[in-house]
């Protein structure tokens, strides 16, 4: 584990309190949980320390979900921005590719790595980006051949922008979100909230961990994903727990971290719509 992420685990952990105003010996009690875990990381499978730490910062705060509040108001906020959004699609020389660039503008929805974030200015940003890794035409080819598509969601509200590109498609979607609440990712009570019910059929991945850790996940979802034409995977926890598959993803985040910035020699901050047959 580099030390940025053992920083990024303290820094998240305190968020939560901070989100839910935990009283004073409530948040020493979690920090101090969270920094035995990260002395003993050598005892636990790596892949699975977050996972680890969550849990126990729910279990000490007793709250299933902390980060409730915080889904409900981006789900309200994008929502609003909705019908521009539908709009700007329909003003577009290229609506698909607008209805892409503007599922990139919601990944900035996230307490995670950035913790803060500006749904407005991130759709204007996007859409006037220098995009160098963008591998449109790869894109647009597979979803022509696709019968249909399997995209793996991320956040809570971010699943207002993704039903844009869902809707733009124009081929069944089946939209898959976590099984359980973690950070500010999307379950399906979120999903129903954003109105997908209406765009595309919602599948459960049947795991409770951030990202789409296929070891544990559901059969149910792993034979769906093995069999699906053509997977869009937005996020990038998704990108981290899946960048190494060998079956065709097209992956579509927003680089927040600095460390997988210089792992994957990508950009910080910069948009991306990565095909990992050409990565």
């Amino acid at each position: 584990m580099d030390s940025e992420c053992i920083v990024c685990h303290i820094r998240q952990s305190l968020d939560v309190c901070r989100f839910v105003n935990a009283e004073e010996a409530k948040r020493q009690k979690v920090l101090q949980r969270v920094m035995e875990i990260l002395v003993e990381r050598e005892a636990y499978d790596p892949g699975e320390i977050g996972f680890i730490i969550r849990n126990e910062v729910k279990r000490i705060l007793d709250l299933r979900d902390p980060y409730q509040v915080i889904k409900d108001e981006s789900i309200r906020q994008a929502l609003a921005l909705y019908p521009r959004l539908k709009e700007l699609v329909r003003e577009a020389d290229d609506p698909l590719r607008r209805a892409v660039e503007i599922a990139l503008a919601g990944n900035v929805i996230d307490v995670g790595p950035s913790g803060t974030y500006d749904m407005e200015g991130a759709v204007q940003e996007v859409l006037g980006a220098e995009k160098h890794h963008f591998d449109w035409d790869a894109f647009r080819e597979e979803l022509e051949k696709a019968e249909y598509v399997l995209m793996l969601g991320d956040n809570a509200g971010e699943t207002v922008f993704d039903r844009v590109l869902i809707e733009e498609i124009r081929k069944p979607v089946k939209y898959t979100v976590k099984s359980e609440p973690v950070l500010n990712d999307a379950v399906l009570a979120d999903a129903l909230a954003s109105g997908l019910e209406d765009a595309t059929e919602i599948v459960e991945n049947g795991s409770p961990m951030s990202g789409t850790v296929l070891s544990r996940c559901s059969d149910a979802f792993l034979r769906l994903y093995a069999d699906a034409p053509m997977v869009i995977s937005k996020g990038q926890a998704n990108f981290e727990s899946l960048a190494g598959e060998s079956r065709r993803i097209f992956f579509l985040f927003k680089v927040k971290c600095d460390l997988l910035a210089r792992t994957y020699s990508l950009p910080l901050n910069e948009y991306v719509l990565l095909d990992n047959r050409d990565s």
